[in-house]
């Protein structure tokens, strides 16, 4: 499904480059707009949220890598830090990421080749759910991610 040209930018986050370019290629390929950035935990919340300032994304698709807790904290310090849209989180591991965080809503991306279509559809109900906000209007409940 092609969206726009003025579809809104989405922000591509992990520690893979081969994910991060699986991600972008399948969503571009799927009409949406992404800018990229590779990441680890080691490099802090910093490097992440002036990527997220410098192209405000409208949704930023930010894998929690392990070690899980300190991934989960970056993530949590970036939240708190960037406000400016929305995010849909992935991880390897849900299971390991849930040990040691508790509940955390996110899609797995496990194996090769991973649910593709899981992710664009969490993209488009987090940006319906946005863009209802943005209007003004209450949407329909729906799965957090």
């Amino acid at each position: 499904m092609l969206l726009p040209s003025s579809a809104p930018l989405i922000a591509v986050l992990n520690s893979s480059t081969d994910l991060v370019n699986v991600l972008k290629t399948a969503l571009e390929d799927d009409g949406f707009t992404t800018v990229t950035l590779v990441s680890t935990t080691a490099d802090g919340a910093a490097g992440p949220l002036a990527f997220l300032r410098r192209h405000h994304p409208a949704v930023a698709v930010y894998s929690v890598s392990p070690p899980y807790r300190e991934g989960w904290e970056i993530l949590q310090e970036i939240r708190q830090r960037w406000q400016g849209g929305s995010y849909v989180i992935t991880t390897t591991n849900l299971g390991a990421l849930r040990t040691w965080v508790g509940p955390a809503d996110a899609i797995e991306l496990i194996g090769k080749p991973f649910d593709l279509e899981e992710i664009t559809q969490a993209l488009r109900r987090v940006l319906a759910r946005r863009h209802a906000r943005l209007a003004g209007v209450t949407p329909l409940p729906s799965p957090a991610i």
